[in-house]
């Protein structure tokens, strides 16, 4: 049996998402289904965040100094398609820039498209909805047209077990609903729909981009890459 050497060990750090990028779900810009619940107090605002997407390199270059090889950049949906089916030309320039900092240290990218903010227009019962997946899927074809060329990878889905048992079980997240394990599988399954018709989006765009998924598990890759994640 074969064993990995210390010289081919990638480590990757997770960074982006509303707490580290900020400007998602104020008064005023774009809008995940987590605005209604910070408006009622239901969870903490995410604030300015850290900054990141004014001054990536900071990030980046911390991310080096600690021998990390790779990095899983979050991007939030609504910031990308604020409205439906008019997508923000911005944002996209701002994450080539990010993802342009990455690379500038050394850091291989991936990107995280969907870990349990669907935009606000979606709304919060959005993966119960049979046009959801092939949304997901034309976002994520957008994104790889615009930056896949510079990217090691897409990962389509983070832990969507987890947020829909937050969401239908739990009353953790988004809809915030006790016991309805039923729908709860169905977001699941809209979810992995999603996932499925992302992935073929992806390789119309670039053929040979990595394709995966993080499951509640860890990762899942058609490449069979696994990567030790340190969340940032």
């Amino acid at each position: 049996m074969s064993s990995m050497r210390p010289d081919q060990m990638r480590l990757a750090a997770m960074l982006g998402g509303p707490g580290v990028d900020g400007g998602l779900d104020g008064d005023h810009g774009p809008a995940s289904v987590w605005r209604a619940a910070e408006a009622a107090g239901r969870t903490e605002p995410t604030g300015a965040g850290a900054g990141f997407l004014e001054d990536p390199t900071r990030l980046a270059s911390a991310a080096s100094r600690l021998g990390l090889t790779d990095v899983l950049l979050r991007c939030e949906w609504a910031r990308f398609e604020p409205t439906r089916g008019a997508f923000d030309e911005a944002a996209f320039a701002t994450l080539a820039t990010v993802v342009d900092a990455c690379t500038a240290c050394d850091l291989s990218v991936r990107l995280v498209l969907h870990g349990g903010a669907l935009p606000a227009w979606a709304g919060p019962e959005g993966w119960l909805f049979p046009a959801a997946p092939e949304q997901f899927a034309r976002f994520a074809g957008e994104i790889t047209r615009r930056v896949g060329a510079q990217l090691a990878g897409i990962v389509t889905l983070e832990a969507p077990g987890e947020w829909a048992l937050a969401g239908w079980v739990g009353a953790h997240a988004p809809p915030f609903r006790t016991g309805a394990l039923l729908d709860a599988l169905a977001a699941l399954d809209g979810q992995l729909a999603g996932h499925l018709l992302a992935t073929d989006a992806i390789a119309a765009e670039v053929p040979d981009l990595e394709r995966s998924m993080i499951g509640s598990g860890g990762p899942v890759s058609y490449t069979h890459l696994t990567l030790p994640t340190i969340l940032l």
